[in-house]
């Protein structure tokens, strides 16, 4: 398991719709600042160390995080797919690799708009901490 909490946001059968919708509404302006990247199938989307600049949401497809261990086998952390965000709890830098299982297109978001997005807009905010609390929960 990677050392670090993979943030996958995945909506609980206790979450009513109108929840999800309204966290789904709520990070609807995200898109805006965001830009549609394409992976083919074992392609990175990052490595470990490299710089957290970006967090991530799949469209279609499937991502998984590992750590790629000396011999060459992956060690699989977790499997992002449709809507699943990536890389919310990253610090500096990301503590796993991800990469594309299928030919995948995600929504790269830049973390200082992200960020500058919730400080204006509390209601992201409050979206993302409740994305990470699910997916804090989940992983317990």
């Amino acid at each position: 398991m990677p050392t670090a909490l993979a943030v996958a946001y995945r909506p609980t059968a206790q979450q009513a719709p109108r929840q999800r919708m309204a966290l789904a509404e709520s990070l609807a302006p995200l898109d805006g600042v965001g830009a549609v990247i394409a992976l083919r199938r074992d392609e990175p989307l990052f490595r470990p160390t490299e710089t957290a600049e970006f967090y991530f949401k799949v469209l279609k497809g499937a991502v998984r995080s590992c750590h790629v261990l000396a011999d060459g086998r992956r060690h699989v952390g977790e499997f992002f797919l449709e809507g699943n965000f990536i890389g919310l709890d990253s610090a500096e830098s990301y503590a796993f690799a991800a990469e594309a299982i299928v030919d995948s297109t995600l929504i790269r978001y830049s973390r200082r708009k992200v960020e500058a997005m919730a400080a204006a807009e509390p209601r992201i905010g409050q979206s993302i901490v409740e994305i990470m609390r699910a997916a804090l929960a989940a992983a317990r």
